[in-house]
């Protein structure tokens, strides 16, 4: 008798460990997806990246897209922090008033590879930004930045600042912003899926934007002139956050799973495709018809005056954060310069 209360305890231990393990590889995490699911971005950098954490957590963790998304744009910080959605890509341009210090790779002439700034981005938040605590409310998973954008515009080629005056550009963050306002054109801020529109509609002239953004959202057909300026105008940076209890429901072996493919991974990863998509992209913007020109000496001239109060600027804003400004600064072109892909 006393065998078999032993062996029915037995059994029933073995069957309340196997459902608990068979419901904790049903977590699925609801992903808000702003994103048309046939860009660039969601089918080559999302879903593969969804991917790599379910493989990564054994499938355990599963990441689950919205059809539609539950919110605006800019909202998704808003809407991962309120526990809306456990988790959501971002622009950190789209709420620039709350995240600042990356605006760092935002600045004119970074470098030319996403994937060398998106990691030189992760390294410098690691060391420097963190203790600001600026993604305070959700988790950060990961930071990574577009490749450099350039200017695109369906008027005549754009050789001399005299070109841009009272020209209208879609801008999408303070310094997209600065550097159109410098250059004598009026900003007009948008976030990039309301750019075809615009332009079909001749609400503006032009946008800046990167290669990928402009066959993404099929716009190669309107672009009549690409003025490509090297190292870039300004990048664009994207995060992923998911919701501090969505996280915290995660046992500390699935989070660490998480965080291998995620942070300094993520940057890597997302950059290199990042940069061969762009590269294709620039070969489809060709072939439309578009003419492509590198941005004059004079061009050149007048971004860098614009950058250069812009840098200091950023600057400041980092050292009244108590980060050191400079050195922040420093070790991101550093590691941009250095960058040797893996």
């Amino acid at each position: 008798m006393t065998f078999n209360r032993t062996k029915n305890w037995a059994l029933g231990a073995l069957t309340a460990s196997m459902l608990a393990t068979s419901a904790q590889a049903e977590t699925t995490l609801r992903f808000n997806n702003f994103l048309p699911r046939t860009s660039f971005l969601f089918l080559q950098l999302l879903e593969p990246w969804a991917k790599r954490v379910e493989d990564a957590t054994k499938g355990q963790v599963k990441i689950e897209f919205t059809t539609t998304s539950l919110g605006a744009p800019p909202a998704q910080f808003d809407l991962v922090s309120n526990g809306v959605a456990d988790m959501a890509l971002s622009i950190a341009g789209y709420t620039p008033d709350r995240i600042k210090l990356t605006q760092v790779a935002e600045l004119p002439f970074v470098g030319d590879s996403a994937e060398a700034i998106s990691v030189a981005l992760w390294g410098t938040y690691q060391k420097y930004f963190v203790k600001a605590d600026e993604f305070k409310g959700v988790k950060l998973l990961g930071l990574f930045t577009s490749v450099p954008s350039n200017l695109y515009t369906v008027k005549g080629p754009i050789r001399t600042v005299a070109d841009l005056q009272g020209m209208k550009l879609r801008v999408a963050g303070p310094i997209p912003g600065k550097i159109a306002e410098g250059l004598g054109a009026v900003p007009v801020g948008a976030p990039g899926t309301k750019a075809y529109e615009m332009l079909q509609s001749g609400v503006i002239d032009g946008t800046f934007f990167s290669h990928d953004g402009i066959t993404d959202m099929h716009m190669e057909t309107l672009i009549k002139h690409v003025t490509v300026f090297p190292k870039g105008l300004f990048n664009t940076v994207f995060y992923i956050a998911i919701n501090p209890d969505a996280w915290n429901r995660l046992t500390a072996e699935e989070q660490q799973e998480i965080m291998s493919v995620s942070g300094e991974a993520m940057a890597r990863d997302m950059g290199r495709v990042y940069d061969n998509y762009a590269s294709q992209a620039l070969d489809k913007i060709k072939a439309s018809g578009a003419e492509v020109s590198q941005a004059s000496p004079e061009l050149m001239d007048a971004v860098e005056k614009i950058a250069a109060p812009l840098q200091e600027q950023w600057v400041q804003t980092a050292n009244a954060m108590g980060v050191d400004g400079a050195a922040a600064l420093k070790m991101m072109r550093d590691e941009v310069d250095s960058y040797k892909p893996q």
